[in-house]
């Protein structure tokens, strides 16, 4: 049974430029960040719209300032050599928005630091889908998995099998993997008021099938724009769910891998139709 499916994380970034009075302000901000006293550190915060971030009091590579709440982690660089500003926006934020929303929000707070100069770059774009299923998700062994990847890994979190991993590292990976485990340990429990709404009873296990695609992979399909990636999905999802990796039914007898039977659980989750998105967002966010 699927329960819902989208994008569960996004990273982007914009090409511009940051003006000296924002920098003088957020290096101002970034020394209380870095004070002894904890009374003081918590001064360190840049309130944009309905928005109030934290500044960090490091920067993070060749990004000087950190900004960062529930709904964004922004980096900001004042060289023209990299972007103005990198940007992941939080999974919890995408379940209350969808990412062309959301990205408009984010808009609003980055003209409020600086000058934009072209519209959004996507770095990595993560599409997942949530399921119920009565299969043993380890009955099968990594010959089953026909990838390009190299590296196939198993979990498993006191002795439960967690999961599966394809590709780790590599410019597109896979994860298979029990959702509800994790949400013990994550402690998302927003995800289950929108499970709940698409039909889930409550106690089933919910799996989830997650596919991170960085911006090498998404270039080489010729998509470097947002707009241009949402408009996609049904093609990145096919190349991700039948040509880089597929879940099939191991044929002793034929030593030819790629004229394996598929899955029928894999036929069911490759098959999913992107541009049918009736996911319900949750109508609050903090």
């Amino acid at each position: 049974k699927l329960l819902r499916f989208g994008v569960d994380s996004l990273y982007l970034s914009y090409p511009g430029e940051l003006p000296p009075d924002v920098d003088e302000e957020l290096k101002e901000l970034k020394q209380v960040a870095q004070s002894p006293e904890l009374h003081e550190q918590a001064l360190a915060q840049y309130p944009i719209n309905e928005h109030i971030f934290e500044v960090k009091s490091s920067g993070k590579g060749f990004f000087p300032y950190v900004l960062k709440d529930n709904a964004f982690h922004i980096q900001l660089s004042r060289s023209r050599s990299i972007p103005f500003a990198y940007v992941q926006l939080s999974s919890q934020y995408l379940t209350h928005k969808a990412p062309l929303d959301a990205e408009k929000s984010l808009q609003l707070v980055l003209k409020r630091l600086g000058t934009i100069e072209e519209s959004a770059n996507v770095s990595r774009i993560d599409l997942f889908v949530d399921f119920v299923t009565s299969e043993n998700m380890e009955s099968w062994d990594r010959h089953a998995w026909v990838t390009r990847a190299a590296a196939i890994n198993t979990y498993s979190v006191e002795r439960e099998f967690s999961g599966w991993m394809i590709g780790a590292g590599g410019v597109i990976s896979c994860r298979l993997y029990n959702k509800t485990l994790e949400i013990k340990q994550s402690r998302k429990a927003y995800l289950l008021e929108l499970w709940h709404k698409a039909g889930w009873n409550g106690y089933d296990p919910v799996w989830r099938l997650e596919f991170q695609l960085k911006r090498e992979v998404l270039t080489q399909k010729g998509l470097g724009k947002l707009t241009e990636v949402m408009d996609n999905l049904n093609g990145l999802w096919s190349y991700a769910t039948t040509e880089w990796l597929r879940l099939t039914l191991p044929n002793p007898e034929d030593k030819t891998r790629s004229r394996w039977p598929i899955h029928p659980l894999w036929g069911y989750l490759s098959s999913v139709d992107w541009q049918t998105d009736n996911n319900p967002l949750l109508p609050r966010f903090s």
